[in-house]
């Protein structure tokens, strides 16, 4: 049995009830990586994409410019090169929100 298809006491399995969860970082929001073992510890990327774990869990891609349009064009043109050019994988647990777009926070 895989680990997300385990059943929750709720009655979902644990992919089903990840599915639910909501992305808390928007979508163009500038954050810092806040991974100490990481060699990414501290670099700034913006929000690009919502993505999700294998399990259902609310992920981040990130890229390193606010302008997203050349990205945008990549990714429908190239998706391999697309995948080089940003970051996948990140938990909002591991990312320090710096600066939404649309707010000076």
């Amino acid at each position: 049995m895989l680990f997300k298809n385990l059943i929750e006491s709720n009655g979902n399995t644990i992919e089903e009830n990840n599915l639910t969860t909501k992305h808390r970082i928007p979508i163009g929001t500038l954050v810092e990586m806040n991974i100490p073992y990481s060699s990414q510890h501290g670099i700034r990327m913006f929000v690009y994409e919502h993505t999700r774990d294998f399990d259902g869990s609310p992920l981040y891609a990130l890229y390193h410019d606010k302008d997203m349009d050349s990205l945008n064009y990549i990714k429908s043109q190239n998706e391999h090169e697309y995948r080089v050019m940003t970051s996948d994988g990140f938990s909002d647990d591991c990312l320090i929100v710096i600066k939404h777009l649309n707010n000076k926070t």
